[in-house]
């Protein structure tokens, strides 16, 4: 998907503060969102992990994760540049 569809599809479907987003190799964070998220991979690679899955999302793949879920993100070697919104 392309980073235009991705943001008219998200705005329809509720996603607001719709952002770029940059983030250096080895990030790591563990945490849960009061809110749904939504994203597209621009460039590089984020494996995002909970307890039921583990997915690794690349280049105009898009990654959702609902509010209030545990979840890791880990940043592959050379770094991730991702659009995100989130909903709720």
């Amino acid at each position: 998907m392309d980073q235009k569809t991705f943001v008219a599809e998200a705005e329809r479907d509720g996603y607001r503060e719709i952002e770029i987003k940059s983030w250096p190799a080895g990030k790591r964070t563990d945490h849960a969102h009061d809110f749904d998220v939504l994203g597209l991979v621009l460039e590089g690679r984020l494996t995002i992990a909970s307890t039921r899955t583990s997915e690794t999302y690349g280049p105009g793949e898009v990654f959702r994760m609902a509010a209030h879920v545990a979840h890791t993100e880990d940043v592959a070697p050379g770094g991730v540049r991702f659009v995100v919104g989130r909903r709720g």
